[in-house]
């Protein structure tokens, strides 16, 4: 039997919607396995590129009732309160953890770029091998965010040499410029025309970037973007 989130429930979620946003899309775009609510508090679990499981707190006071419904199969964690990631540090072996800061668009100002290409899924070969972060992601992955998802990418002369997507939990992602082809405005360009289109269809447009990623913090900033907490993935031994 699928689970889905019902209106009261994403309607809790939405009392901190910027904290909660990553699992409501989420909700949305794949089917759930399973879903858990301590009062304000969720533990949802689901299947992208790999078995994920949401973990959001309210409430300090849920942290025990809510950590009894892990399970032992929970590997793929997304967390986005310091005390759940403690708890887990504490208390598992972390294979890896990617550490994030959340930005979300709080600007009024949107500009709409000309010549932006929409992705194909012919893409995403190109994409997974000039992908910086592609130990963390697969062809089939890169395929379904182009082809369910928002992709956009910049070519020169027929090459693509820039692109950003919307990831599993409809944050912006995947931005790369290669190399040669930096310093040119195109992450901005590519930056205000998917918020443009996340706004089109009602969405709300955030960002994760890496603590020491200055460049991408300043060009979050520039886009309209302000800092809202922090995320962590971790995945379990």
């Amino acid at each position: 039997m699928k689970i889905h989130l019902n209106n009261n429930q994403i309607q809790k979620l939405k009392k901190n919607y910027y904290k909660n946003i990553n699992i409501i899309n989420f909700s949305k775009a794949y089917p759930l396995t399973r879903l858990d609510f301590v009062n304000d508090s969720i533990i949802l679990s689901g299947t992208s590129d790999n078995p994920w499981t949401y973990i959001s707190l309210d409430k300090e006071n849920d942290m025990d009732k809510l950590m009894e419904k892990l399970r032992e199969k929970d590997k793929h964690i997304a967390i986005f309160d310091r005390s759940v990631l403690d708890y887990y540090e504490s208390n598992y072996e972390i294979e890896w953890k990617l550490s994030c800061e959340k930005y979300v668009y709080e600007n009024d100002k949107i500009l709409k770029s000309e010549d932006v290409y929409e992705l194909t899924k012919d893409d995403a070969y190109y994409i997974q091998e000039n992908n910086s972060y592609n130990s963390f992601t697969d062809i089939e992955y890169i395929k379904f965010r182009i082809q369910n998802g928002i992709g956009l990418g910049i070519k020169i002369h027929d090459k693509l040499v820039a692109w950003v997507m919307t990831h599993d939990d409809g944050a912006i992602g995947f931005m790369h410029v290669l190399e040669n082809y930096r310093n040119k405005g195109y992450a901005l360009k590519l930056t205000n025309e998917i918020i443009r289109r996340l706004l089109y269809i009602d969405d709300l447009p955030f960002v994760h970037i890496e603590k020491n990623n200055e460049k991408s913090i300043k060009l979050a900033e520039k886009a309209g973007f302000k800092y809202f907490g922090d995320v962590y993935w971790i995945k379990i031994k």
